[in-house]
């Protein structure tokens, strides 16, 4: 009966002890497991362990999600970790295993993260059901919406187009994918048709939400929702079979989608936007039962300061790349950010070179830019920074929306570019 105890204990400081010196490069897969060894690893993307980052038993990892490049979160090396256990918190924790508490989530049983623009998180709980906001800077921790539709809220997103956030509720019966504003106000009940929903994400460049639901044989388990339409398309693949918990976009377009269960076993598999089965990979450690997926080096991009005419955006830059040290880099804000430019390496920048960004880019903006720029160079630790005064004359309070990114220019590089940086998108206050 000890035996029975002990065993996950022995796995977990075995495998610990195997990696913990390791280095993560960007496009490293993080994974966080429920099963025999609970707790938080890093893999390559052939399935090859390269750290443990965080053993958790008796507790587990419910949700990881990538800090970025925040100041709070150290140049976007940092995870944030929404932990089930005694009690319920939420952690911060380093890729070199470094481990400290935000908060105390006590009866939340937190489910689901998302960042915002300005550094706050987003919970959802399946406990105390509903969505939660926690600064850190503050050390604040808010209910913004509760949950009174039935079901469990089990994992949020943020609408990239709008700002507002989405709670995807675990149901068999009524609304499961419902939208809340900025102050928690339900404005929009996407969809009831999806049973069971166990992750939901944003897809940039279709403007669509993409859905996992963990019942097996499925044939809706990968969907895309549009929340335009409300049209619900099944990603059909050869993956639909295998309990799915959550995924992750990668750069190129494709998904990684973590699925498995404690009995069973569980794996890691790529598919395309269209939901066409690329690879899968099995994960290194015994009896895996992952919760959530994120890729090193996705975030390299945020935000601070206050999105109103006049005041000024700091934009935070970070790449966990090398080779990108020392070199140039563009930011660009556009309007939109479809259609993506698409890169010759394959890779997309979520951004539409629109009217905005051809000033941007050619310096017709250079009296908003703060005392910064749109232009510099990467320092010798992946950092840099950009400023941005909105113009007095910006349409506030009107839903304007502006979106920003960047990328670091690698002669090179195939594409001629370096790190390309996921998409912010703020609304003008």
């Amino acid at each position: 009966m000890i035996l029975k105890y002990l065993v996950p204990v022995l796995l977990s400081v075995l495998i610990s002890g195997m990696s913990a010196a390791a280095q993560l490069q960007p496009g490293d897969l993080i994974v966080g497991d429920l099963g025999a060894s609970p707790g938080v690893y890093a893999v390559t993307d052939t399935g090859t362990l390269v750290a443990t980052l965080l053993t958790s038993y008796p507790d587990y990892p419910n949700a990881v999600s990538i800090w970025g490049g925040t100041p709070a979160g150290q140049n976007g090396q940092d995870l944030a970790v929404a932990m089930i256990g005694v009690p319920d918190r939420l952690l911060r924790l380093t890729t070199g295993g470094a481990v400290s508490t935000l908060t105390s989530l006590t009866h939340l049983n937190p489910s689901g993260l998302a960042l915002e623009p300005d550094g706050s998180w987003l919970i959802s709980s399946s406990g105390e059901n509903g969505l939660h906001r926690f600064h850190p800077g503050s050390g604040k921790l808010t209910t913004l919406w509760r949950n009174t539709l039935g079901g469990r809220v089990n994992s949020i997103a943020l609408n990239g187009d709008t700002g507002h956030a989405c709670a995807a509720i675990f149901a068999r019966t009524g609304p499961r994918i419902v939208e809340v504003d900025a102050t928690g106000a339900l404005i929009a009940t996407l969809d009831k048709t999806i049973s069971d929903i166990s992750s939901v994400a944003w897809d940039p460049a279709t403007g669509t939400y993409t859905v996992t639901d963990f019942i097996n044989f499925d044939p809706a388990e990968f969907v895309r929702l549009d929340p335009a339409t409300r049209q619900v398309t099944s990603l059909v693949s050869s993956v639909a079979s295998h309990a799915l918990n959550a995924h992750a976009r990668t750069r190129r377009g494709t998904w990684w989608l973590a699925g498995g269960q404690l009995s069973g076993g569980g794996g890691l598999y790529e598919v395309t936007d269209r939901g066409v089965f690329v690879k899968s990979i099995s994960l290194p450690w015994p009896h895996a039962a992952p919760t959530s997926v994120v890729i090193h080096g996705s975030r390299s991009l945020s935000t601070s300061g206050t999105a109103a005419p006049g005041s000024i955006l700091t934009f935070h830059l970070s790449t966990r790349r090398a080779a990108d040290r020392g070199k140039f880099f563009i930011l660009l804000l556009s309007r939109a950010t479809r259609p993506p430019l698409l890169l010759s390496d394959g890779r997309l920048f979520d951004l539409q070179i629109d009217t905005l960004a051809v000033n941007v880019l050619l310096g017709h903006f250079s009296a908003f830019l703060g005392g910064g720029t749109n232009v510099g160079i990467i320092d010798q630790h992946g950092n840099a920074s950009a400023l941005f005064t909105l113009p007095v004359d910006f349409p506030a309070g009107t839903g304007f929306r502006v979106f920003a990114a960047f990328a670091v220019v690698d002669p090179q590089s195939s594409s001629g570019f370096g790190t390309v940086s996921n998409t912010v998108g703020f609304t003008l206050k």
